[in-house]
């Protein structure tokens, strides 16, 4: 099931990496650009990925498959299948674009290991508020208080929409920090084989995708597979671009702090999101 939404978590995963190119002036379209060379070579080359490579990058893809079928109503839309989802695209990614170690990097990942979990811990909680808000368990009583009151962001107390609001930031603030990033190794170093670059490409995309999917899921409130309307369908599309739009700036945005000051001012950020949501939706 997780192929049915995977092509969508992708798609708004590459509309987030063309903001982040957009925030970063030195970067417009290089992912689109980045991609095509690595497809090229993958294509004219017999360079295979590692087993490391091949099973993060299967993780990360599985799990935002997951994510997105949850999100348009292909799965259930329960809220430690979705936590398990993303945790399982998160690592994936990152396991995929693990470099040969080395002592440096190992101390490096070792440093990072704490903040990394405190940022997912704040993504977390950010999703648990958006069901919060509703005291609802899964995705299917969300959408099914929204059929009936109307649009989910439109019902109820202002400071409950406010709420979700702010949790949805928190979850898309999460997830630009949680993409791996790109790095260029200095020349001489591990070149990645022409199907491991494309692997770990794809990898960013889908956590950058999993993370901007949830948005219209929660703000819309629209079970893609029940049909509707022209006008259900336009909202869907535009909260999820909306979606990846955020996503995309603040991966970007957090990019340009490089990778030493990226997460540690980053995880307060996140973690304060998450608590003012909790906050508005306990007060509404």
């Amino acid at each position: 099931m997780a192929a049915v939404g995977l092509p969508l978590a992708l798609l708004l995963g590459l509309c987030a990496d063309l903001v982040a190119g957009l925030v970063r002036p030195d970067r417009p379209l290089r992912s689109l650009v980045a991609f095509r060379g690595e497809l090229a070579r993958a294509v004219s080359r017999a360079e295979p990925a590692s087993l490391l490579e091949a099973a993060g990058g299967g993780a990360a893809l599985l799990g935002a498959g997951m994510v997105a079928t949850a999100a348009i109503g292909a799965a259930s839309g329960d809220p430690a299948l979705l936590l398990l989802a993303l945790a399982l695209a998160v690592s994936g990614a990152h396991l995929a674009s693990i470099e040969p170690p080395t002592r440096p990097a190992a101390a490096r990942a070792r440093a990072r290991a704490l903040e990394t979990a405190l940022i997912f811990a704040g993504a977390a909680a950010g999703l648990v508020g958006g069901f919060l808000r509703w005291r609802a368990v899964d995705l299917d009583s969300i959408w099914g208080a929204g059929a009936v009151l109307g649009t989910p962001l439109g019902v109820g107390p202002p400071a409950a929409a406010a709420g979700q609001v702010v949790a949805l930031l928190a979850v898309a603030a999460a997830a630009g920090l949680l993409v791996p990033l790109e790095t260029e190794p200095p020349r001489g170093r591990y070149r990645r084989p022409a199907a491991a670059a494309l692997l770990v490409r794809v990898s960013r995309w889908a956590v950058a995708g999993a993370a901007a999917v949830l948005v219209p899921a929660f703000s819309v409130g629209f079970d893609l597979t029940a049909g509707g309307d022209l006008l259900s369908y336009l909202l869907w599309a535009g909260a999820g671009l909306a979606g990846a739009a955020a996503v995309g700036a603040a991966w970007g945005a957090l990019d340009r702090l490089g990778p030493r000051r990226r997460l540690r001012l980053g995880a307060p950020v996140v973690i304060g999101l998450s608590a003012v949501s909790a906050v508005l939706v306990a007060v509404a």
